[in-house]
């Protein structure tokens, strides 16, 4: 919407959560509620709590949390999946490096904007995300993610990390090493959408996120697990990126199966 941005992508974290506990406008750690008050361009109800006790916060979050917003301001807010009911826990608010820190500059939160727009730009032409984002969070396999969207299975290749084949592909004919995009290299979409994810993924607000025992929500799961393409990764497969003598061995590789 115009002044606000509901994004499915890693720097939304929700804080590891042991229960599931129902609050209501009568809790008594509620210290701030704002009810009826209006966050701009949000579909739904946007009543606004602020929690000062980090522990009911994480409760407050189990209470049927699947998005996260952003307004303009930077400012969080954890909503339900219907954006009926939206929550703003201070503690949690203030520890991200989107906003209240002093290092992060306005630059940064206007490149972290334009990544979260990227992403959902550029991803939406990945034919079967739809598919492997569902079937991630109704399962929460991450060998699904794995098998549709970290490794292409090739065995003409000598790595399968998609990763480092849509590294090296883009590489390829960005400098004219090839003329088009070489047949044995991932879906090119697929790549465009990887180097949107890796481009947030290395950002300054990303980065700088607290994500120390962090749990995802689902609609965050399916993107933030991409990570797991980094962490399961053979050390092989980093020297492809990282060696001179290896990307070489990789893009005749790649130009051998294209053919």
């Amino acid at each position: 919407t115009e002044n606000c941005q509901t994004i499915a992508l890693p720097g939304c974290w929700l804080l590891n959560w042991t229960s599931v506990v129902e609050l209501t406008t009568d809790d008594p750690h509620i210290n701030v509620m704002q009810k009826k008050e209006v966050v701009s361009g949000v579909i739904g109800l946007p009543d606004v709590f602020t929690y000062g006790n980090i522990f009911i916060a994480r409760e407050s979050y189990t209470n049927g949390p699947t998005s996260c917003t952003v307004n303009t301001n930077s400012e969080v807010f954890f909503t339900d999946g219907r954006n009926e009911r939206i929550r703003k826990v201070s503690v949690v608010h203030a520890l991200c490096a989107a906003v209240q820190r002093d290092f992060i500059t306005d630059a940064d939160k206007t490149a972290w904007q334009a990544h979260t727009t990227n992403i959902a730009t550029v991803c939406a032409a990945v034919s079967n995300l739809a598919e492997i984002q569902r079937a991630l969070i109704e399962s929460d396999d991450l060998d699904l993610l794995r098998s549709g969207f970290c490794d292409l299975q090739s065995p003409c290749l000598p790595t399968a990390n998609v990763i480092v084949l849509c590294s090296v592909c883009t590489s390829m004919v960005a400098s004219g090493t090839v003329s088009s995009w070489p047949s044995a290299c991932p879906a090119q979409d697929l790549c465009t959408c990887r180097n949107a994810i890796v481009a947030a993924m290395t950002s300054v607000v990303y980065l700088n996120c607290p994500n120390s025992e962090a749990q995802h929500d689902s609609w965050h799961k399916w993107i933030t697990a991409y990570t797991t393409c980094w962490e399961v990764a053979l050390d092989s497969d980093e020297l492809y990126l990282s060696d001179e003598n290896k990307t070489a061995e990789l893009e005749t590789a790649v130009q051998s199966c294209s053919t």
